[in-house]
């Protein structure tokens, strides 16, 4: 895998050193400030891309397979959103450039899919040090620099809400423990694990912190993936592991803060006390979430094809069927703060397009990840990706996890480059499989 030292070797002409330099720089980069400055990944983002294209332009470098399905996919995965967007407005007869602003940020993750692969870098390696030290910055950032005191004892950060600040933090959490996962698995101990162990644990705490649920189903999912791909257990063994997990949680549970007992023990209550019978649901926050999957599959069904827009469905939001099982308040909240689920509000937002674009960008990820977790090669990247996959898939069933630009860059950079960085090491081992025959 390329280093920056080997890159500026190989171009010869002084501008071409100097934006190869550039451009590999804010490709490790772009993530590093996501959750401690405002606007930095947007904006680091673009320039990102500018430099990338402009290594492209002096160097003249090819090499993108264009002939591989692997290549197509991440295509479609950059693009579906917009392409789910655009359909709906023709279906519809209505064309804003408001509802583009946001999803066509998943359009620059192309461009460093394209960096990384060509040159060959080693995108975890980076990761290694990137995804504790953005932890770090976070905390100091929104702890010290910028804190917001708008949620209450909700902790986050100025230009997040917590619940996204929450998931965020807990997805490169996960991150680092997957690395310090592998460290261990493969008996590599080193300082730099300790550090990922340490991210992994002020992730977890910001995460807490914010009191928000969304992504916290994915700790135990993350932990038997890690265990199960790493370890390759036994029957016998994969059973003592979920006990030792049940017995763990549990005792974490009792030991916790109150702000993470209180969260849990209000989830089970207000899931229980669900008048699932019939009536109109009290306004608590899991009550009002499972109401907001009903209005959604209501407005849905009233348009299913084209969708509604960003919030066209004013003229039945507050339609008879509705009022048997919603208040005025849950039905006004989805109106103001959507619906709390990016499955359920991009469907509604663009039908059965906006459906199939939250399959195809969560779930071919997961599993193209996890098709790989099970090649030596490629286990350690592809347990990073799938890691993340699944923190995302958790917290969007929960919360919308693509609906601002910085998620939406995150995560398209994020996904793509690793899938850069696998794709390299899929094409040789391919290739010295071909010779080997």
């Amino acid at each position: 895998m390329n280093t920056l030292h080997e890159l500026i070797d190989s171009h010869s002409s002084y501008w071409g050193k100097a934006v190869e330099a550039i451009a590999y720089g804010l490709v490790l980069l772009t993530p590093l400030f996501f959750l401690s400055v405002n606007h930095w990944i947007t904006n680091a983002s673009i320039i990102g891309c500018i430099f990338i294209l402009m290594a492209y332009a002096l160097d003249r470098m090819g090499g993108i397979p264009w002939d591989s399905p692997v290549v197509w996919c991440v295509v479609t995965v950059t693009t579906i959103y917009t392409i789910a967007i655009v359909a709906s407005q023709i279906g519809r007869g209505i064309f804003v450039y408001q509802e583009f602003l946001d999803q066509t940020r998943w359009l620059l993750g192309f461009p460093f899919f394209m960096y990384v692969y060509t040159r060959k870098i080693d995108y975890t390696r980076a990761l290694n040090w990137i995804a504790p030290l953005a932890l770090l910055l976070s905390w100091i950032s929104s702890t010290y620099v910028i804190p917001s005191d708008a949620w209450g004892e909700r902790y986050t950060i100025s230009f997040m809400d917590p619940l996204a600040y929450g998931f965020n933090c807990l997805s490169l959490a996960l991150t680092c423990l997957a690395m310090a996962a592998w460290d261990i698995s493969r008996k590599q101990v080193k300082l730099l694990t300790y550090v990922k162990i340490a991210g992994f644990m002020l992730g977890a705490y910001l995460s807490m912190r914010t009191g928000s649920r969304s992504g916290w189903l994915a700790l135990p999912l993350v932990i038997f993936i890690l265990y199960f791909f790493l370890y390759s257990p036994s029957i016998f063994r994969l059973g003592a592991c979920c006990l030792v997990l049940t017995i763990a949680f549990y005792a974490a549970y009792v030991f916790s803060p109150a702000i993470v007992k209180l969260r849990i023990d209000a989830f089970i209550n207000e899931f229980w006390n669900y008048p699932w019978g019939g009536g109109v649901a009290a306004d608590t926050s899991i009550g009002m979430r499972i109401t907001f999957y009903r209005l959604a599959f209501y407005y849905f069904s009233q348009s299913p094809i084209w969708g509604w827009g960003e919030r066209g469905y004013t003229a039945i939001k507050d339609a008879p069927e509705l009022l048997a099982f919603s208040s005025q308040y849950t039905r006004d909240f989805a109106y103001g703060a959507l619906f709390h689920s990016e499955w359920s509000t991009q469907t509604v937002r663009f039908g059965i397009f906006g459906l199939l674009g939250v399959f195809w960008v969560l779930l071919f990820p997961i599993t193209f990840f996890g098709k790989l977790a099970r090649r030596e090669w490629s286990v350690k990247t592809s347990c990073i990706g799938l890691v993340y996959m699944v923190c995302q898939f958790a917290a969007s069933i929960g919360d919308e996890v693509f609906n601002s630009k910085a998620m939406v860059t995150f995560a398209s950079i994020f996904i793509c480059c690793l899938i850069g960085s696998l794709c390299h090491g899929l094409k040789s081992n391919v290739q010295k499989a071909n010779l080997g025959k």
